[in-house]
């Protein structure tokens, strides 16, 4: 599945129109199911994944989780099986180690609009594992966890986004 679903993804950024179109529609069919985002995820792990398909993978993952109505595909991650749904998150927390910022800045994307729904009921351990990452970061103060400092800096700035006086009760 994941070479269709790379595939569908380079067609649906193509410059051709035509071509754009077809891998848009065959995106969003694949994206209907929740394997789909098991692969994506997965891809965003694997470290031979080029820098503008990781990108592009990236930013699928994160319009396969989002509702219809807000401009996603509209399997949101509270509909996929638990099994699914357990795998996908510490991939996610992985792939903000990813050398290139803008990759980490589209997975920090990723994990906020899980978060969204997700945290803090259903992933209490988010917030506890990006601190311990920066912990540890600090502690080797390798080029690994430094990065991994930046994506979850990235994680919380989004979440600080959802945040605001008004719903703050709701996260308490």
């Amino acid at each position: 599945m994941e070479q269709q679903l790379l595939q569908s993804i380079r067609d649906a950024a193509d410059a051709d129109a035509t071509r754009r179109q077809a891998g848009e529609v065959q995106l969003r069919t694949l994206c209907t199911q929740p394997a789909a985002v098991y692969s994506l995820a997965s891809m965003l792990t694997n470290s031979q994944i080029g820098v503008q398909d990781a990108q592009l993978v990236a930013s699928a993952l994160k319009r396969a989780l989002k509702p219809q109505d807000m401009d996603g595909f509209g399997l949101e991650f509270d509909k996929l099986p638990g099994d699914i749904a357990t795998a996908v998150k510490p991939m996610m927390l992985q792939a903000l180690c990813h050398p290139i910022r803008p990759v980490r800045k589209a997975v920090a994307g990723c994990i906020s609009t899980v978060a969204s729904t997700q945290w803090p009921a259903q992933w209490p351990e988010l917030v506890p594992s990006l601190v311990s990452g920066v912990k540890d970061a600090v502690q080797t103060m390798s080029e690994e966890s430094m990065r991994a400092v930046l994506g979850a800096l990235n994680v919380l700035a989004e979440l600080c986004d959802h945040v605001t006086s008004d719903n703050a009760v709701e996260y308490m």
